[in-house]
């Protein structure tokens, strides 16, 4: 009676270990969420590099480059050729939006008719936001539907030196990107560019699938 009773436990443990493994192993949509990484940046590119790589502020976005060695060599030991204008990254689930923000408005002061000084702050915060909701299509492409925005300020040149704030208005320049792509996990493209007289900017998307978390409950 006890040895049945010790292989029925057996079985019954055995059984409760082989439903748990299938039922973690098994795809399940209901169960398990997707986890994206987006990544987003504004690459500044000084002309002389798009030279020394035989290329110009005409070429576009998609183009296929080949770079020859020395002149890659040339550019990455030159810690001024490039130059990341803006960069943020986040982590959401398919379907589901993530957001992040590090900017922060900026204090100046206003003199006011009588002599006096008003605090104010900048109409925008000062940095960069991506707002990004991504998924996934039958082929296994990530879509992202994003808005990447950066602002910058150019600050006065006179200040309160007792306070520090800088006395008028800064100047700001917001940059927003709003668009939808579709990528290949891991791999980044460009996605917007801008020019100048000196250098050319690109601005670059990435996404990479991370991994699938079980939820149970």
């Amino acid at each position: 009676m006890k040895r049945f009773l010790m292989l029925a436990c057996i079985s019954i443990l055995t059984l409760v270990s082989m439903i748990s493994i299938l039922y973690a192993e098994a795809p399940n949509s209901r169960g398990s969420k997707t986890r994206i990484l987006i990544e987003a940046m504004t690459v500044q590119v000084n002309n002389n590099v798009l030279s020394a790589l035989q290329l110009d502020n005409n070429v576009e976005p998609l183009s296929n480059v080949t770079v020859p060695l020395p002149s890659l060599l040339y550019i990455l030991a030159d810690p001024n050729s490039v130059k990341i204008v803006a960069s943020t990254k986040i982590e959401t689930f398919v379907g589901e939006t993530g957001e992040i923000d590090t900017g922060e408005r900026i204090k100046y002061l206003i003199k006011k008719d009588n002599g006096s000084f008003e605090e104010k702050t900048t109409d925008k915060p000062i940095g960069t936001t991506l707002v990004a909701t991504p998924t996934i299509d039958r082929q296994g492409k990530i879509q992202v539907d994003f808005k990447f925005e950066h602002t910058t300020v150019i600050l006065p040149k006179e200040i309160d030196h007792e306070t520090s704030p800088p006395i008028r208005k800064p100047v700001e320049d917001n940059k927003t990107l709003n668009s939808i792509v579709k990528l290949t996990s891991g791999e980044p493209i460009i996605v917007g560019t801008s020019v100048t007289s000196d250098s050319k900017s690109f601005t670059l998307v990435r996404a990479e699938v991370l991994k699938n978390l079980k939820h149970f409950f």
